[in-house]
């Protein structure tokens, strides 16, 4: 985007780089968001399992395959990747960019149903799967419209990566 004319401010402005009403208070929100959004997550996991039995499939993500017999060093780096790395990533990506190019143009509910849709179609856990990562989404999606800065989406996604990642651990 800078290349393409694109001024540093107005860039961090789109991606919502910006610190909102302070670092703590955004990811303070986040996970207060997070949890009030339960309800959300209970429909889009219902969903999924209503899917899994009808059809007998069980989604899942390759990663888990990482936590399996691994010395506590690969668990440190893929429990990084999962919980830190990706959320970033993942909300600069769709909370950020795209979220601010389908929200100029459609309402809240056409832009968020949209960006979730993509974003629970990257996910390589199969499209079993598609209801509870739509519910995530939405529930990010929630946080990026209620606050100017995607910190609260971002510490939202970590606190659900990490509670994930938490029980492969202790499963594994």
């Amino acid at each position: 985007p800078l290349f393409r004319g694109f001024k540093l401010r107005e860039l961090k402005n789109i991606l919502g780089l910006s610190i909102g009403k302070g670092i703590f208070e955004e990811i303070i929100s986040g996970i207060k968001t997070y949890i009030r959004c339960i309800p959300i997550l209970f429909v889009g996991i219902s969903i999924t399992m209503l899917l899994i039995k009808v059809f007998g499939t069980v989604p899942e993500h390759p990663i888990i395959y990482q936590f399996e017999n691994k010395a506590i060093s690969q668990l440190i780096k893929w429990a990084f990747i999962a919980c830190i790395f990706a959320p970033i990533t993942e909300e600069l990506i769709f909370r950020g960019l795209f979220y601010h190019y389908f929200r100029q143009k459609y309402a809240f509910w056409i832009s968020t149903f949209t960006i979730s849709f993509i974003f629970a179609l990257i996910h390589p856990q199969g499209i079993i799967a598609v209801p509870a990562i739509m519910a995530i989404s939405i529930t990010l999606s929630i946080m990026r419209e209620l606050r100017i800065s995607i910190i609260a989406s971002i510490s939202g996604h970590m606190f659900n990566n990490t509670l994930i990642t938490g029980f492969m651990i202790i499963m594994f």
